[in-house]
């Protein structure tokens, strides 16, 4: 796997986010379990306001390929994300999809046969393995972000261009779609696809933004009582609350990764690996959570939250490992599974 703290232009910063988003998806699916518990429930209220927004914007962050593509690069460009992100995604599905037939009787969203080819290639939210509809999704929003700069180009760099970017994001951010409109996750791509606009706008005015959050980190953090306690009753029916709480659980992150990287030593050391990791640990949590739900919860029979600690663990620990001594040590698996089709590794 290539060390991405040892490429040009990294920021440390951005990447204990990426390790602090990763660690909420998980956290996330570790506590579903036990949302009857009213704490358990106010955790994943907060986790599932904002850290989907968050991946969106990280990822646009970076994103500065798909909105600066010449003629000759926008079909590479398309082709290699395809390979990254797709070629994951349909892989994945051929190996969970016998596995999750098999375990039907245990599932919260039993499949059928005949409803696979459709839920995979044309609803990803339905996807027998939920977590995998963020890929397929991605790439939507990376294809039409390519797709745009290349039938017209934006000088992302002037205020007005920006700004009218933005505008019609944020437009199509609030446009009513029916459920009809989640074939090829067009409902998923509207609303995700202005956190990706917004990344990208302040990632091109990154050392800035660093600025604003290096003054304002403590403030910000001392806000976040007060963000927790309305989302405890979030108005989530209205698109603009929604918007707001995505918006401020993607600041205050920020914020939070900020004072890390300067007081908490051990714990960047752990978010840097989550973050080196995120991928594989993204991709494939969810099977190993699963197998411990199944046994411990569904089997078993434990009511107390207590196995959340061991679900956490199971999302974290076992993909690491999994990708680390067998994934990347095959140059099939390394593409198929991890999306990595760099010749050389590091």
């Amino acid at each position: 796997m290539i060390n991405v703290r040892e490429k040009a232009g990294f920021n440390p910063v951005l990447h204990l986010m990426r390790g602090m988003a990763i660690l909420l998806v998980v956290l996330g699916h570790s506590v579903d379990p036990f949302v009857s518990i009213d704490q358990v429930k106010t955790v994943k209220t907060i986790i599932y306001s904002f850290h989907m927004p968050l991946f969106f914007f990280l990822s646009g962050f970076f994103g500065l390929k798909f909105f600066d593509v010449s003629p000759s690069q926008y079909g590479r460009r398309i082709v290699g994300q395809f390979k990254r992100l797709m070629v994951v995604y349909l892989f994945c599905s051929v190996v969970a999809i016998p596995v999750k037939l098999a375990l039907n009787q245990y599932a919260d969203r039993p499949i059928h046969l005949s409803d696979v080819p459709a839920t995979v290639l044309l609803y990803p939210h339905k996807h027998p393995v939920y977590p995998l509809w963020y890929l397929y999704v991605l790439f939507a929003v990376e294809v039409l972000c390519l797709t745009v700069s290349r039938v017209r180009r934006i000088r992302y760099d002037r205020a007005i261009d920006a700004a009218a970017m933005l505008a019609v994001v944020a437009a199509v951010y609030f446009v009513p779609l029916s459920r009809w409109w989640d074939i090829f996750a067009v409902r998923a791509v509207r609303q995700f696809l202005i956190f990706f606009v917004v990344g990208f706008l302040v990632g091109r005015h990154a050392a800035a933004g660093q600025r604003l959050v290096n003054k304002l980190c403590v403030p910000l953090l001392g806000l976040a009582g007060a963000w927790v306690l309305v989302l405890r009753y979030p108005p989530m029916q209205f698109p603009v609350a929604g918007l707001l709480y995505a918006l401020s659980g993607i600041v205050l992150t920020w914020a939070a990764a900020t004072v890390v990287l300067r007081r908490l030593k051990v714990v960047v050391s752990v978010l840097n690996v989550a973050a080196d990791y995120a991928y594989p640990i993204y991709v494939f949590s969810y099977f190993f959570q699963v197998l411990v739900r199944i046994t411990v919860v569904q089997i078993l029979g434990v009511t107390h939250p207590w196995p959340i600690a061991l679900l956490l663990a199971a999302g974290v620990v076992c993909p690491v490992l999994l990708s680390k001594y067998v994934l990347e040590k095959s140059p099939l698996l390394r593409r198929c599974a991890l999306g990595d089709w760099m010749d050389g590794r590091s």
